[in-house]
């Protein structure tokens, strides 16, 4: 069931609900710091923006960890591969 979660991003207090509280205040918490990096880098930009940087600075680094996580787990699945034919191998050899 999902909780009600109250956080906090650029000084306004938002009620958000979700199944893990715990996720939720790390992302709120993650969101603020990029916010608050960007404002001190960009002062002349208006909210909006800041916060359209910002979703896309986090948005790059989701895909990034993606492309990644994809790259190993395909690396994970070659070595699989190649342990599964040495033990192919091995048991043919055997008999």
């Amino acid at each position: 069931m999902a909780k009600s979660v109250k956080v906090k991003i650029a000084g306004k207090e938002y009620s958000l609900k979700g199944h893990n509280e715990e996720i939720i205040q790390k992302a709120s918490r993650e969101v603020n710091s990029q916010l608050e990096a960007l404002e001190e880098r960009y002062k002349n930009e208006t909210v909006s923006t800041l916060s359209v940087l910002t979703a896309l600075n986090i948005a790059e680094k989701y895909c990034s960890i993606e492309n990644e996580l994809n790259s190993n787990k395909n690396k994970v699945i070659e070595e699989l591969g190649k342990m599964t034919d040495f033990l192919k191998n091995s048991i043919s050899y055997n008999d």
